[in-house]
C-alpha cells in the first residue's frame, strides 16, 4: 500500500502463452474481500532468453518490499540465507522452462553458483502480515546485498537476479509475499 498512489499490484506471467485477459483494459481488480479501481497499468515484457543473456554481475542489492519467508520440511524459516534466496529463483526459473530449454540452470552450474555467492550486507526487520484466515505470518523486509566471489558464477548470478523481480523471493509469492526489486551497483559487469 502506497499512501500517495494507493495499492500497487505487481504481477508476473511466466508462460510463453498470451495472458488470458487484456491487462490494459482492466477496470477493477478483486484482491481477497476487497475490490479496487485500476487507475494505471504499466506493462513490461521480457523473454527468458533476454534475462539469461544479460550482463554478468558481481553484486546486487535486493529490496524485499513484502515479507519474505521460506518453507522447508513443513517449517517456516525467517532467515536471510543466500542459498534460500537464490534457490527460490532457480526453482521458479527451471519450473517455468521446459526440460529441453537451453536456459535451464542445471545442478552442476547451480552448485558452483551457490558456493560462490555470499551475503555481503543486510538491513532487515521482521514484520507480520495476514497470511489468510486471520493467521499472521512472519517474514523479513528490507535490503540485502549479495556478492559473487568466483568468475564462473557471474552469469548465472546475473540471470537469477534479473529474474527475481518477476518471481519474487521465498514462499507464497502468489499471495503477495516476497515482492522483490533488484538494483545492480556500479560494479555491474558488462
Amino acid at each position: 500500500m502506497d499512501p500517495e498512489r494507493g495499492v500497487i499490484l505487481r504481477c508476473s506471467w511466466l508462460r510463453d502463452i498470451p495472458l488470458p485477459f487484456a491487462a490494459d483494459t482492466l477496470a477493477r481488480v478483486r484482491l481477497g474481500p476487497h475490490s479496487f479501481s485500476v487507475t494505471a497499468v504499466e506493462w513490461t515484457e521480457e523473454t527468458f532468453a533476454s534475462l539469461a543473456k544479460g550482463p554478468a554481475t558481481t553484486r546486487a542489492d535486493l529490496t524485499f518490499r513484502s515479507p519474505v519467508f521460506f518453507t522447508a520440511n513443513g517449517r517456516r524459516t525467517v532467515t536471510p540465507d543466500q542459498r534460500l534466496i537464490l534457490g527460490s529463483y532457480r526453482r521458479r526459473w527451471n519450473e517455468a522452462l521446459g526440460e529441453e530449454s537451453p536456459y535451464r540452470i542445471e545442478d552442476d552450474v547451480w552448485m558452483a553458483t551457490q558456493r560462490a555467492v555470499e551475503l555481503h550486507a543486510f538491513d532487515l526487520r521482521t514484520v507480520k502480515r495476514d497470511g489468510g484466515h486471520g493467521h499472521d505470518v512472519s517474514g523479513f523486509v528490507g535490503t540485502v546485498t549479495l556478492r559473487v566471489t568466483a568468475d564462473e558464477a557471474k552469469e548465472t548470478f546475473g540471470t537469477l537476479l534479473r529474474f527475481a523481480r518477476y518471481s519474487g523471493t521465498g514462499a507464497r509469492t502468489t499471495y503477495g509475499f516476497g515482492a522483490t526489486t533488484v538494483t545492480f551497483p556500479r560494479d555491474h559487469d558488462g
